[in-house]
């Protein structure tokens, strides 16, 4: 993520931008946290965004926004994430405001 809230997906051999989604900075979503690459290496990103007392991830793949939103409950931030590939197919791990550790994985399809 930049400064401004976009997310940008550098190509390491030219050090060009490769993709960018853009910031709406009109909306009020902040972004938080992101987690990106995984052990895959295969474009993957999820990002933590705010909205008032509203929490979501977002995925994306090659910085566009891929699947569905993960809401959480009202009042629960995402401090931090992590992603790391399970043997299952791919696991987000977020460490939220109020002291919790919450996992999302296809198998479970929401974040507990």
């Amino acid at each position: 993520c930049s400064e401004d809230g976009s997310l940008v997906e550098w190509n390491a051999h030219t050090w060009t931008k490769a993709n960018e989604f853009p910031a709406d900075r009109q909306s009020g979503v902040e972004a938080y946290a992101v987690a990106t690459g995984g052990d895959a290496g295969d474009g993957q990103t999820c990002v933590a965004l705010t909205k008032g007392t509203k929490s979501t991830v977002r995925f994306f793949t090659d910085c566009k926004p891929s699947g569905d939103d993960v809401a959480l409950p009202e009042q629960v931030q995402l401090q931090g994430l992590c992603q790391h590939m399970g043997m299952s197919g791919p696991v987000i791990f977020g460490a939220t405001s109020t002291g919790a550790l919450w996992y999302h994985s296809e198998i479970a399809g929401r974040m507990v």
